[in-house]
C-alpha cells in the first residue's frame, strides 16, 4: 500500500505571483497553442468527464467555448463506470463520439490503454505539472493526471461539532453511527470504488460487511452524499474534500474531516480516445484544462486543488494530513472484486 505525504510537495511553494484566475475566458487562451488551427478546423469537441460536479465542467467548458470562440463543447458529465460503460459500447459499434475522456478510476483507463484504445498524447504544457502529481501520469503517455482530490469524511456542522464527528474510516463501524453514513456506489463511482478498494485491502474483506450492517444511504455519484449530508438526512458522508469544500463555502452547514487513517488520494486522469473524432480539439481542451490560468480560476471559484506549484491551494487542503492510495495493479486486481462484494452486501 501507497502511503504519502502528497500534499507537502503541491504546497510548499504557493508564491502570489500565479495571477489571478478571474476575468473571460478568452484571457486563458493560449495562442501560440500548436494545435489551434487544426481544432478551430475541427470547430468542436466532445467531453466526457467524471471528474467534476456538474456545474464545476460545464464552468470549464463555458470557459473554452470562450477563449476558442468557434469550438463547441459537447458535455457528457457521469460516474466514473457509466463513462467507462459508454465508451466501451462505442467501441464495440466503431463508432466513437468521445473526443476526450476524464475517468476518476485510473484503472478503468489503464485497462483502455491496454486495448490500444487510446492515443498517446503528452499535453504541451505538461512541464508545469508538480511532480509529485506527474508521477501519476501514464510512463508511456497515454493518459495523464487532470484533477486531485480526495476521499474524506464530510459532517454535518448543525447536528455535529468538529469533535464529535468520526475521525477515521475505523470509527464509520460504531454503533453510533448507525443509519447516520452516506455514500456513493463503487460500481458507478471512480471516487468510491478507490476508496472502496483500498478499505478493503487495508482492513479486510470485514470491513465493508461491518460498513453495510450500519444501514447506509447509498447514492451513485460521491457528490451524492453532499446534499444528503449537508440536509441533515445523513449526519457524516464519504465524500470528496473538494465538492465538501465548495458547498461549505456557499453556506451549507457541512464540514470536512481529512482521517486520521488517511484521505484516499485521487489522482484523476485525461485521455484521447485513439478514434477521437476531433483528436486537435481534444489536445487544445486537455492543455486548457491543466493550464496555469484555468488551475487558478478552479482554485479560486470551485475550491479544486491546483496541478501547478505556485498558486495556493484552497484554505481547506491539509499538507499534514495522512495521505494513502491503493497500487495501480492493486486496483485492477480487486475493484471487481470489491464491486461485487458490494453489491452482495449492500444491494446495489
Amino acid at each position: 500500500m501507497l502511503s504519502l505525504a502528497v500534499f507537502a510537495a503541491g504546497c510548499a511553494d504557493t508564491a502570489s505571483d500565479a495571477g489571478g484566475g478571474g476575468g473571460s475566458g478568452a484571457e486563458l487562451a493560449a495562442p501560440d497553442s500548436p494545435h489551434l488551427e487544426a481544432a478551430r478546423a475541427e470547430g468542436q469537441v466532445t467531453w466526457y468527464t467524471s471528474h467534476y460536479s456538474s456545474e464545476t465542467a460545464e464552468a470549464i467548458a463555458g470557459l473554452f467555448e470562450e477563449a476558442y470562440p468557434g469550438i463547441t463543447v459537447t458535455l457528457y458529465r457521469q460516474t466514473a463506470q457509466r463513462i467507462y460503460q459508454r465508451f466501451a459500447q462505442e467501441q464495440e459499434a466503431g463508432q466513437t463520439v468521445a473526443d476526450l475522456l476524464g475517468i476518476t478510476e485510473v484503472s478503468l483507463v489503464a485497462d483502455l490503454a491496454s486495448k490500444n484504445q487510446l492515443a498517446r498524447y503528452v499535453p504541451t504544457n505538461a512541464a508545469e505539472v508538480d511532480p509529485a502529481y506527474a508521477a501519476y501520469n501514464d510512463p508511456d503517455g497515454y493518459y495523464h493526471v487532470a484533477n486531485v482530490g480526495n476521499n474524506i469524511i464530510s459532517y454535518n456542522t448543525d447536528m455535529l461539532s468538529e469533535q464529535e464527528a468520526p475521525h477515521s474510516w475505523q470509527d464509520l463501524l460504531d454503533p453510533k453511527w448507525r443509519g447516520q453514513i452516506a455514500t456513493g456506489n463503487p460500481g458507478a463511482s471512480g471516487y468510491v470504488g478507490t476508496w472502496a478498494t483500498w478499505a478493503y485491502l487495508e482492513f479486510g474483506p470485514g470491513y465493508l460487511e461491518q460498513l453495510a450492517a450500519q444501514d447506509v444511504l447509498v447514492g451513485q455519484s460521491i457528490t451524492d452524499t453532499i446534499p444528503r449530508v449537508a440536509a441533515g438526512e445523513r449526519a457524516v458522508g464519504v465524500s470528496s474534500d473538494q465538492t465538501t469544500a465548495k458547498a461549505a463555502a456557499a453556506g451549507d452547514p457541512i464540514g470536512i474531516i481529512y482521517p486520521d487513517d488517511g484521505a484516499v488520494v485521487m489522482p484523476t486522469p485525461n485521455a484521447i480516445p485513439a478514434a477521437a473524432p476531433h483528436p486537435a480539439a481534444a489536445k487544445l481542451l486537455a492543455d486548457f484544462i491543466i493550464s496555469k490560468p484555468v488551475q487558478q480560476f478552479l482554485v479560486e471559484s470551485e475550491a479544486l486543488i491546483p496541478l501547478t506549484p505556485g498558486i495556493e491551494p484552497p484554505a481547506h487542503v491539509r499538507p499534514d494530513a495522512t495521505y494513502v492510495r491503493p497500487e495501480l495493479q492493486e486496483l485492477t486486481d480487486n475493484l471487481e472484486t470489491v464491486i461485487g462484494e458490494w453489491r452482495r452486501l449492500f444491494g446495489v
